[in-house]
């Protein structure tokens, strides 16, 4: 990673980093926590280099030590209490971190404060005034849970109490207000914010996000920010993921044999967070709690790209196995639909399955419609050919769409009921419906378990 992207990420993100998540603080005496935090400075392309004889002092009282030669500050704190620590040192800018020092406060951390120099740089970025005078600068970062960690992309920030203006960090590093959500980064926050206590909603595609430098909000998804004239605030969020293994092959036709792929890139869709297969064919991703997404699997040039949609909740399959289908097998498909190749819109071949979920037995006379969107359907014979002849599906169950208009297309079904199972899919807006993205250059795979009418 280049320095300027640890610039954009470390400085503006606030740089605290806990080295310890599973040890809660000690009791340093009745009512008392200990937090042990190492102060260091950050400069672009260097290691990072403790700061001795910072001044840390417990927020808003005069209660101050200085850290050693190491950087290290060893600061009593009162217990279950909404508090914090400031830092100040020459030629740095003043930084303060916030604590909620409950039962999951974790007593080694790390704090990385910025030179005059760079955040003067930071400043002119984004066109603020420096020094800081009568206003501070929020940082705030959504990580995946560790120990994977890592920024979450899509998480949005809206100031629900104070007043700022609010800027992402880019997949470059660099801060922007041009973004509307985070990047891969998982990094934001605001400029020119009055002093006071804020409070922030964080809202997009993480999901239980729990506090770890802030203070609980209002609501299930908001936390609190303390704001010092001239000062930094950083805070961190770790948000709950789920782990979702997807095992990659490939085949010469839909039903037909497969073989694992290496080397197939499998990522969260319209993000950087990504995983290669390896040689059995399987990657593995962590994806934001509770939320609808989507993973595009790409492999070589043979294969024609396959996007797949999935909800992050409690029923989602842990292990699943995408197949990917040679684009010359594809092209004939085409050829079959009398529909141009490559397409210039997107395509869905889907299949409809008997319950159990546990067995995959193709549904006869079922139709497909679209709902929502635009398309051609087309039907898969008994020798598991594409035709524009049929009007519902036969004992494969196979069928689809060619044409499809871009974004996300809802689609129906009669001739089956209690279609409950949606896989690769989310759901839709009535029974026996689903929802699914539409992508130019990839194939959009849902399939659904009913029962039989």
């Amino acid at each position: 990673m280049g320095s300027m992207r640890f610039l954009g990420l470390l400085a503006l993100a606030g740089t605290i980093i806990l080295t310890g998540c599973t040890d809660d603080a000690p009791d340093d005496g009745p009512g008392t926590v200990t937090l042990n935090l190492t102060v260091n400075a950050f400069e672009p392309g260097q290691t990072a280099a403790p700061v001795p004889d910072a001044e840390v002092c417990v927020l808003d009282t005069e209660d101050c030590t200085t850290t050693d030669a190491d950087g290290l500050a060893v600061v009593t704190l009162p217990a279950d209490a909404e508090t914090g620590v400031t830092i100040t040192a020459d030629g740095f800018n003043p930084s303060l971190v916030a604590q909620i020092t409950d039962a999951n406060l974790v007593s080694d951390q790390n704090a990385t404060m910025l030179t005059e120099a760079i955040a003067t740089l930071l400043a002119d970025i984004l066109g603020i005034d420096y020094p800081l005078v009568g206003t501070g600068v929020i940082a705030v970062t959504t990580n995946f849970q560790l120990p994977e960690g890592g920024g979450i992309p899509g998480a949005t920030l809206e100031l629900t109490d104070g007043t700022g203006t609010k800027y992402y960090i880019t997949d470059g590093g660099f801060p922007t207000y041009d973004l509307a959500e985070t990047s891969s980064f998982g990094g934001g926050g605001f400029v020119e914010v009055a002093p006071g206590v804020v409070e922030i909603d964080i809202g997009g595609s993480p999901g239980g996000c729990g506090v770890a430098q802030a203070w609980p909000g209002t609501t299930a998804t908001s936390i609190r920010l303390p704001v010092q004239d001239g000062f930094f605030t950083s805070s961190l969020v770790f948000c709950e993921t789920v782990g979702v293994t997807v095992n990659v092959a490939g085949a010469e036709v839909p039903f037909g044999d497969s073989v694992p792929l290496e080397g197939a890139e499998v990522c969260q869709d319209g993000t950087e967070n990504c995983a290669t297969t390896d040689a059995d064919g399987v990657a593995a991703l962590q994806i934001p709690g509770n939320e609808e997404f989507a993973y595009a699997v790409t492999a070589t040039s043979e294969y024609f790209p396959l996007l797949s949609a999935q909800v992050s909740d409690s029923d989602i399959p842990l292990s699943t196995t995408q197949t990917l289908f040679l684009d010359a097998t594809l092209v004939s498909f085409a050829a079959f639909l009398d529909t141009e190749w490559p397409p210039t819109t997107g395509t869905i071949g889907m299949a409809v399955y008997e319950n159990p979920f546990s067995e995959a037995v193709g549904i006869p006379g079922v139709s497909f419609e679209l709902i929502e969107g635009t398309g051609q359907p087309f039907y898969l014979d008994e020798s598991g050919i594409p035709t524009t002849m049929l009007t519902e599906t036969q004992d494969n169950g196979g069928g689809g769409f060619v044409e499809v208009s871009e974004g996300t297309v809802e689609i129906g079904m009669t001739g089956a009921q209690n279609c409950e199972r949606p896989f690769n899919a989310w759901p839709g807006s009535e029974p026996d419906q689903f929802r699914v993205p539409s992508r130019v250059g990839f194939l959009t795979v849902p399939a659904v378990w009913c029962d039989a009418e």
